[in-house]
């Protein structure tokens, strides 16, 4: 049981307790990412907290699914950009390969995707979490999120 681990469990609680959905979520991810089985962060969490197993279930589930997550890329370099973290990606063909990603017909990142014609679809590894955080907590058509 590393330090790492027990500071994390201690932040998700401290946050579920608070009521800050935006940290509680940041602190699931990691602790998702660090172990394999729910079931023993849940339990964890639970002797921390004190919360009962349902109500953990639901919070801890709905911040963690659907996983991983994808950068999506829109734009075009030096002009528009616009990175979006995205869960809602999923293959729906081998052969020919393709993918299906869900965007909010809304966002900024549609918009620049039907204005260019051209998207990317990132997977970056679990040391840029910090990053995928921030691009997927941010929605402004102002932010510059490329110079991260």
């Amino acid at each position: 049981f590393s330090k790492d681990l027990s500071e994390y469990l201690s932040q998700f609680v401290a946050a579920l307790k608070k009521g800050d959905e935006q940290q509680a979520t940041y602190y699931a991810y990691l602790l998702d990412i660090l172990f394999n089985s729910a079931d023993q962060i849940l339990t964890m969490i639970q002797r921390l907290s004190g919360m009962r197993n349902k109500d953990l279930i639901e919070k801890f589930y709905l911040m963690l699914h659907p996983k991983p997550a994808y950068i999506i890329g829109s734009g075009i370099y030096n002009s528009e950009t616009n990175p979006m973290a995205s869960s809602w990606v999923t293959p729906v063909s081998e052969e020919p390969p393709h993918i299906v990603i869900a965007i909010d017909k809304e966002s900024y990142t549609n918009e620049l995707i039907k204005k260019y014609g051209v998207y990317s679809v990132n997977i970056l590894s679990e040391e840029y979490i910090d990053k995928i955080f921030y691009v997927g907590s941010r929605s402004n058509r102002k932010l510059v999120k490329y110079r991260l």
